[in-house]
């Protein structure tokens, strides 16, 4: 069977010709995308609240109500409009997503499922408990509970495991910080009509903070 033909476009040749054979054609075609995208998002963003630069969104004040408590993220959330204070949160709630640990986090990450009879020896046969969950050869719930208490150094017993399973289909969970993270990213959709990247949202960072930090080493 004959090799189907894969076809070279002038950019690759172009760049194979400047940097040689070995280079990665593909990231650079990546990060040349994300220029171009950071650099029409930026100019939409100039335009949308009226800065000359996008580095002077971190001084656009957003009139935040008197009732509105600071330090509920929540409530800020749902308050700001400035894309630079959401990106900020959202990278922020990106890394406490990842480091928040509780009895819910570590049973969804680590808890499989349980065998009927331990339902029935440790709980209630007729609760509402998703099908997903039943396993008959699962490890013995009082077993797994332990190994859990030892393996992340907080207390998780069967109540805990049973609650959680009656209260959430497998992979159903989401901790609160997650939970917040895509309220953050739905917000900033919202405000901005584009969804927030990992890249932009650094860049938008990085911009941001680079003109407050100059402003206060030398305000003239």
């Amino acid at each position: 069977m004959k090799k189907a033909e894969v076809k070279i476009g002038a950019n690759f040749e172009r760049h194979i010709k400047k940097h040689g054979e070995g280079s990665d054609y593909e990231g650079f075609a990546k990060r040349t995308a994300q220029k171009v995208t950071i650099s029409r998002h930026d100019g939409f963003l100039c335009e949308k609240f009226n800065v000359y630069n996008i580095a002077h969104l971190a001084f656009v004040n957003v009139n935040v109500p008197e009732h509105v408590d600071l330090s509920n993220p929540v409530e800020i959330i749902e308050t700001t409009t400035n894309p630079y204070e959401l990106a900020k949160m959202w990278k922020d709630l990106e890394a406490d997503a990842k480091n928040y640990v509780s009895k819910e986090t570590v049973i969804s990450e680590k808890f499989y499922g349980l065998k009927k009879a331990d339902l029935e020896r440790w709980g209630d046969k007729n609760w509402n408990i998703s099908k997903k969950w039943f396993f008959e050869d699962a490890i013995a719930i009082d077993v797994k509970v332990e190994a859990l208490s030892e393996e992340c150094g907080m207390e998780i017993g069967i109540d805990d495991v049973l609650e959680f399973v009656k209260s959430y289909k497998p992979g159903e969970y989401k901790n609160p910080r997650l939970v917040l993270k895509e309220r953050v990213e739905e917000k900033f959709k919202e405000v901005v009509g584009f969804q927030i990247k990992d890249y932009y949202a650094e860049h938008l960072i990085k911009s941001c903070e680079f003109v407050k930090v100059s402003t206060d080493q030398y305000p003239f």
